[in-house]
Parts: C-alpha cells; sequence; structure tokens
C-alpha cells in the first residue's frame, strides 16, 4: 500500500477515525483529504474527522464537491457527461 492508499483507507473508515489516523501514520501519509459530501451530514463528518486528525498532528485538506453538488459521485459524473 503506498501513501494515497491510506488517504482512501481513511475515507472509507468514517467514524473509525482514530484507526484511519494510526494507519495513515504508518503508511506515512503525509496528508489526508476530507471528502464529504455536500450537505449538513457530510459538514458535520467533516468537522469531527478534522478534529480528530488536529488532535493527532496530522495535516488535512477539506474538499467538498464543488457548485452546489451534493456528493463527489454526482460531481463526476456531470463532468464526464460535459467532456464527452
Amino acid at each position: 500500500m503506498g501513501r494515497q492508499d491510506g488517504h482512501v483507507v481513511v475515507e472509507r473508515l468514517g467514524q473509525s477515525a482514530d484507526a484511519g489516523v494510526l494507519l495513515a501514520r504508518e503508511l506515512g501519509a503525509q496528508q489526508i483529504i476530507v471528502a464529504t459530501d455536500n450537505d449538513e451530514a457530510g459538514e458535520e463528518q467533516g468537522k469531527a474527522l478534522a478534529a480528530v486528525l488536529d488532535n493527532a498532528g496530522v495535516p488535512w485538506f477539506y474538499h467538498r464537491p464543488p457548485g452546489g453538488t451534493k456528493d463527489w459521485n454526482k460531481y463526476l459524473l456531470q463532468q464526464k457527461e460535459v467532456t464527452a
């Protein structure tokens, strides 16, 4: 597993953020990308994970889907349609 794999693992762990931080450190991740849905639940989850990462001293970047799109899958599908 490489550095990018650590990012994906932490994203999929969701509520197990502490375990994700430990795994990210073990993998040598230099920064974690927090990518949540563009709604209230996503914002709350992003803030919670950011707090865990801050407490652990792990650098992070928070990103939500642009343009008012609710989730990343819809955004990516829209981009695919635009470029097709």
